[in-house]
């Protein structure tokens, strides 16, 4: 219970610092991962069956971690939450706990966009002239109204330009949805491919894991 409830904690403290300012000290991590590795160390009768059960999925949770590291489509917060949670966390069934969060999360994290479609749905339906003088077809469009979004001054911050002018028209960057957090500030009137903090998601999914 005490791994579970560190987890939480460290996982809550992180979610403020990540959506205020998208930046988490190295250090919150450090209590959480000392404690993790002294209780397997203490108990290693278990750790030697927990690995011997679960190396594959751990393993295939470090490929995909150093996958999204090199592509710069997580932040190091986001790898070390995953990395404490594998320290303080055992397994359930067939899959280590740390996996199934990481799924967890990125399903969650997926659900926002139908969310945002039927928000810029409603905007765009609202402001006509915001899809106005774009040369796209309507798939290209609707996958912009799924992975991008209208500026908003609270997203610009954390956001990468999603149009062009080519020409005299106006044209989407979906790959924009994919691409790490960009230091140029989007200008006003413009789409952008927002980037929403991952840590609540990590909780959130943590949460719902213990519970399940």
């Amino acid at each position: 219970m005490l791994p579970l409830i560190l987890a939480i904690i460290t996982l809550l403290i992180a979610s403020l610092y990540d959506l205020k300012d998208r930046q988490v000290p190295d250090e919150l991590w450090v209590p959480g991962v000392a404690v993790g590795l002294s209780i397997k160390v203490l108990e290693w009768e278990r750790t030697v069956k927990f690995l011997e059960n679960y190396w594959p999925f751990l393993l295939l949770l470090a490929i995909m971690l150093l996958i999204e590291w090199f592509l710069s489509t997580s932040g190091e917060a986001d790898l070390l939450a995953y990395l404490t949670l594998a320290s303080l966390m055992s397994g359930k069934c067939w899959f280590p706990d740390a996996l199934i969060i990481y799924i967890a999360s990125k399903v969650l994290m997926v659900l926002t966009l139908p969310f945002q479609f039927l928000l810029n749905l409603i905007t765009v339906m609202r402001h006509p002239e915001l899809i106005e003088g774009f040369d796209e077809p309507i798939w290209r469009k609707l996958l912009a109204l799924l992975l991008l979004t209208p500026y908003r001054r609270p997203l610009s911050f954390y956001a990468t330009v999603a149009e062009i002018e080519v020409g005299g028209k106006r044209k989407f960057i979906l790959r924009a949805a994919l691409k790490p957090i960009s230091d140029e500030m989007p200008e006003e009137g413009k789409w952008i491919a927002p980037t929403y903090p991952m840590i609540p998601f990590i909780l959130a999914a943590t949460i719902i894991t213990a519970l399940c």
